[in-house]
Order: structure tokens, then sequence, then C-alpha cells
């Protein structure tokens, strides 16, 4: 888990780094707009586009039941659409016009490999194996609603099959 909670703090020293050009809202939640401006000034924005998109992906899919509890564990950034406060898809990260080329897909299979390992060992221990079942459930179903269907879909899948 020590992988994992560094990546947080790391985001979390980078958006206290950053945050007279309010990126985040008090909530810890970014509007989808201000994404690619914060990327674009931490100091490896390459690792963060991944973390960010694998972060906020598992954090999505974490069922309700446990949510709170697993928020004080991995605290990620939330996202939410432009003006709109419901939770927008992490695929942002990856299918939108300005992001779309920005996006390193081996970062985003071992930053996925580093935070599925610690959030299944977490939720194995805290909840049994049941709801790690779920969150595989959950994460594909999500991927499939999002994601673009190749490359990103066929990616994301197969990481989840293989690790989960």
């Amino acid at each position: 888990m020590n992988k994992t909670l560094t990546l947080i703090d790391n985001f979390w020293s980078e958006a206290d780094r950053l945050q007279k050009f309010h990126y985040l809202d008090q909530d810890g939640e970014f509007c989808q707009c201000t994404t690619e401006k914060f990327i674009r000034r931490c100091k490896d924005s390459k690792e963060m586009r991944s973390f960010l998109m694998v972060g906020i992906l598992i954090d999505q899919c974490i069922g309700f039941q446990v949510h709170d509890e697993f928020k004080l564990a991995f605290k990620y950034p939330g996202l939410h659409g432009h003006s709109i406060p419901d939770q927008h898809p992490p695929s942002w990260f990856a299918d939108n016009f300005a992001m779309r080329d920005q996006i390193d897909w081996r970062s985003v299979k071992n930053m996925f490999e580093i935070l599925i390992t610690d959030t299944k060992s977490w939720l194995a221990k805290n909840y049994g194996h049941e709801r790690v079942d779920e969150l595989k459930k959950t994460l594909i179903y999500k991927i499939d609603m999002s994601f673009e269907k190749y490359p990103e879909g066929i990616l994301l899948n197969h990481l989840v099959e293989k690790s989960i």
C-alpha cells in the first residue's frame, strides 16, 4: 500500500503547490475543464495523467457501502463535469480532444497495476473477496460504458482481467 499512498501524497503535494490556480474545489474535486491545465503544470505530467485516470476510475467503482471508509485510506480527487455536480467519467483523460494524444498507455498500465494491487489487498482484508469481485465487475462495466472500445477499452479491460 506504500506505493499507492506515495502516489496519492505526490498528487496532493502537487495540488498544494498549484493551489493558487484554483484547479480543485473545496471538496478536492476537479471540474473537467481544469484538468489539462493542472496536468501540464505538474512536475511529471505523464505520471499525473495516468494517476488521475486510474485513481479516479477505481474511486468511482468502489461500492457505496464501503466508499466512505475507502476514502479515509485512499484520498483520490474527484472529477465532475463542467457545471454538472455529478461524477464525470475518467475516460475524459484519454478521450477528450485536448488529451487524446497525451496518454501514455505504458504509464497507465504501470499505474493500474500499482493502484489495483493495493486496492484489492485493502478490500480483501477489510471486506472480503466478494467486494474484490464486485470491484472487478464494476470496473469492466464502467470501462465498457465510458471508454472508446479501441484502444482504451480493450487495453483497460485486459488490465482488469489480468490483475483481479
